[in-house]
C-alpha cells in the first residue's frame, strides 16, 4: 500500500503510519521562483526533511506528470523489496522525531522543577 500525496503534513502523517507516498508539489510559477529564492533546503517533502535525506520520491512543478507517478507506483509493485524497504527508512525517521507524548514530558520536568 502507498498513497500519492501533495507535500505538506499528509506526506508525514502518512510516513509516520509507515506508509510510502510519491510526493507532488506544484504551485504557480511565481511562488515557485520566490520559494527557491527565499528557502534553500534539499528537500520539499517532510519525511525526506525529517530524515536528512531522500526516502520517498518528490515529483515538483513540470515532473508532476500522470507518467512518471505511475511509472514510480509500477516499479514499487513490481519490486516486491522496494516497500518494505521504505517502510523500514520511514520507521527510521519516525524514531528521530522522538516518542509520543513529549506535552506530558515537559509538562512532568515542570512539575520536578517545581517541587524542588
Amino acid at each position: 500500500t502507498f498513497v500519492i500525496a501533495s507535500s505538506g503534513t499528509a506526506t508525514l502523517e502518512a510516513a509516520l503510519l509507515g506508509t510510502p507516498a510519491i510526493i507532488t508539489y506544484k504551485l504557480s510559477p511565481l511562488t515557485w521562483l520566490l520559494g527557491k529564492l527565499l528557502v534553500k533546503i534539499p528537500h520539499v517533502g517532510l519525511p525526506n526533511i525529517v530524515a536528512g535525506q531522500r526516502i520517498l520520491p518528490e515529483l515538483i512543478q513540470g515532473e508532476v506528470q500522470a507518467e512518471k507517478i505511475a511509472a514510480i507506483a509500477e516499479e514499487w509493485l513490481r519490486d516486491a523489496g522496494e516497500l518494505p524497504r521504505i517502510r523500514e527508512e520511514l520507521r527510521m525517521m519516525r524514531r528521530k522525531l522522538g516518542e509520543p507524548g513529549a506535552v506530558k514530558r515537559v509538562a512532568q520536568v515542570i512539575l520536578d522543577v517545581a517541587g524542588d
